[in-house]
């Protein structure tokens, strides 16, 4: 045989005992501060070998948890938090690559860095632990996604206005306002290209995922989910249209020119833009496994950190975690978490490596 067989004959082994594993999976759940509170954000801290979490809530906390200090099957409460406001919910968060201390939090209109050795957990407005407004909302409304550039020098966030803000952190001020052919109603989610520097994608209850060159300030590429691809009418089809509530873009090389975005049509879409110029869109497919798939709007999607972004997972408001073989559009592994799930995340770790918001506490 091949080296190239050897190679991969072994992966397909690693991943078989992976997905082993999954069948046997542990869930273990994350305690809230508060029990009338829901997590509605996720981010992977990149220090800690990947197993630290940043979540924020609908009650306006920020929590800090260590996967590694163990907890038991149940209850794990966070290593450090702060409730941020008591009038506005905590709607994303964002961490530097490279930074431990800095975490990024929109709240109502405004993107606000804060200091984790700040936070004060017997404060119930925990204002002092603020370090700067980043960001601002141009139209006052709401921002609903914060997103890192991967070397940390730029912010995006996207509001219920449509419009795309990138900050320059470095330079302390808006690096370019993203409205001219864009997003037409609320933009849902934002997310830098890994290995396009100066691209980044978002998507919008407009049913559009927008490609930008944000040195421009214009738009790349304009994919219409409601075209996307033919598609077989369902229940689920029938009612929601195809409104993008997150996209998600892969780092790996080999993987970079792709897109996912998760739809409210029950159906996640993977778009490849390897492409140039008018051929820029090369494919589009749809992950819709019915049975196994979605039976509802699709919240959240994420590439799999800990199998080298293979994997796909999604979360829906039917309550389902899915697990998907993405380039064969098949289903690996699925779970019925019971509740609607908010975002998903993944950690890097061979346990606790997929994580869910719920509507729970």
């Amino acid at each position: 045989a091949s080296p190239g067989t050897d190679e991969r004959s072994h992966e397909r082994k690693e991943q078989g005992k992976r997905d082993a594993a999954m069948a046997r999976a542990a869930v273990r759940t994350l305690d809230l501060p508060d029990a009338r509170d829901q997590a509605l954000s996720i981010d992977v801290l990149g220090g800690g070998g990947g197993q630290e979490l940043a979540v924020v809530t609908e009650l306006g906390y920020l929590c800090r948890w260590d996967l590694r200090a163990g907890g038991g099957a149940e209850g794990a409460r966070p290593a450090a938090f702060g409730r941020l406001s008591r009038d506005l919910e905590a709607t994303s968060v964002a961490t530097r690559p490279k930074s431990e201390e800095e975490v990024f939090v929109s709240l109502g209109p405004q993107v606000r860095a804060y200091d984790w050795r700040r936070l004060d957990t017997s404060a119930d407005d925990d204002a002092a632990a603020a370090v700067r407004v980043v960001a601002e909302s141009a139209s006052g409304e709401d921002v609903n996604h914060v997103a890192l550039h991967q070397d940390g020098t730029f912010l995006a966030a996207g509001d219920d206005e449509g419009e795309v803000q990138v900050v320059s952190l470095k330079e302390g001020k808006v690096f370019k306002h993203l409205k001219r052919g864009g997003h037409t109603s609320i933009c849902s989610s934002v997310a830098f290209r890994p290995r396009q520097p100066w691209e980044l994608v978002s998507g919008g209850l407009d049913c559009n995922v927008l490609v930008w060159d944000f040195s421009r300030g214009k738009t790349r590429l304009a994919l219409d989910a409601a075209s996307a691809a033919p598609m077989k009418e369902t229940d689920s089809q029938v009612f929601n249209p195809p409104m993008v509530h997150a996209v998600a873009v892969p780092s790996c090389r080999d993987l970079a020119n792709h897109v996912a975005a998760a739809r409210g049509d029950a159906k996640i879409a993977l778009y490849d833009i390897s492409g140039k110029g008018a051929k820029a869109l090369q494919r589009t497919y749809l992950l819709d496994d019915l049975g196994e798939g979605h039976s509802a709007s699709v919240g959240h999607v994420t590439f799999a950190r800990y199998c080298g972004e293979r994997r796909l997972v999604s979360g829906g408001n039917d309550g389902k975690v899915v697990l998907w073989n993405w380039r064969e559009c098949t289903v690996a592994w699925s779970h019925k978490h019971g509740k609607k799930i908010n975002w998903t995340a993944t950690t890097e770790g061979a346990q606790d490596n997929i994580v869910v918001a719920d509507t729970s506490s």
